[in-house]
């Protein structure tokens, strides 16, 4: 899996499993098999900080460790700080590869983002990853 970095406003196709647009310095990481897009991360700059968004993979591909494998990817692909919103059964598994829990000093988009998601009835939390030098 590899870091990809796509020419500003390029948009992902249905292909790779989920809608996004790509815009800057934005990074995507793509997991494929006979050329077949099978996994997806995206690493967006949003309001200053950097957020690991879109995590994907096509479903019978779960549960073979391609998840680790694409956030092994993710993490080689970014020494920065970066933010995760994510599920809660999957703690463990974000704390793995460096993000870990945080409830101070979050952005404000990313608690109001959080809230909106637990209104919903999702048990999420905001992760932190931080630099790495």
């Amino acid at each position: 899996m590899r870091a990809v970095e796509l020419p500003e406003k390029t948009a992902l196709t249905p292909a790779v499993l989920f809608q996004a647009t790509v815009v800057g310095r934005e990074r995507v990481v793509m997991g494929t098999i006979d050329g077949e897009v099978i996994a997806v991360a995206k690493l967006a700059f949003e309001e200053g900080v950097l957020v690991l968004r879109g995590v994907q993979i096509a479903e019978p591909w779960r549960r073979r460790g391609i998840g680790a494998r694409l956030l092994t990817a993710v993490t080689a692909a970014s020494s920065e700080a970066s933010y995760v919103i994510a599920y809660a059964h999957l703690e463990r598994f974000y704390a793995t590869h460096g993000w870990r829990r945080v409830h101070d000093g979050v952005p404000a988009f990313l608690v109001e983002r959080c809230a909106k998601y637990r209104s919903k009835g999702d048990d999420v939390f905001v992760a932190l990853r931080p630099a790495v030098d």
